[in-house]
């Protein structure tokens, strides 16, 4: 693999983590009002080349703050509904498949399934 590949998916990996932790909140809410930060995790999590599972992971794990944000703005809900054809598509063979592999997206997966198919 590719350096660039592993400099994405280390660089994926440290926003999920900074993204997570309480005392960045005001940055986790500043960087998901960005419709351009959200088409990025999209592409990201919906990628079809077989080596992205590790980027796959980590934008997981960047999107679903997207989708559990009570306080989503027009843009972004525009977004995930202009694109919740492929986000659902996406989500669904990742549940399927994390069945029959080591990574676990929890109880995060079927709900962030159900908040896409909500959104008309």
């Amino acid at each position: 693999m590719s350096d660039v590949f592993h400099v994405k998916l280390q660089a994926l990996k440290l926003l999920s983590e900074i993204l997570q932790k309480r005392e960045n909140f005001s940055v986790m809410v500043k960087f998901i009002s960005y419709p351009s930060h959200l088409h990025l995790m999209i592409d990201n999590l919906c990628a079809d080349d077989s080596r992205e599972k590790g980027m796959k992971f980590q934008a997981f794990h960047v999107f679903k703050f997207f989708v559990a944000n009570p306080k989503k703005g027009k843009t972004i809900l525009n977004v995930l509904r202009a694109r919740r054809t492929e986000i659902l598509r996406t989500l669904i063979e990742m549940k399927r498949t994390e069945e029959q592999s080591e990574i676990e997206y929890g109880r995060e997966l079927p709900l962030l399934i159900d908040r896409i198919r909500e959104l008309e």
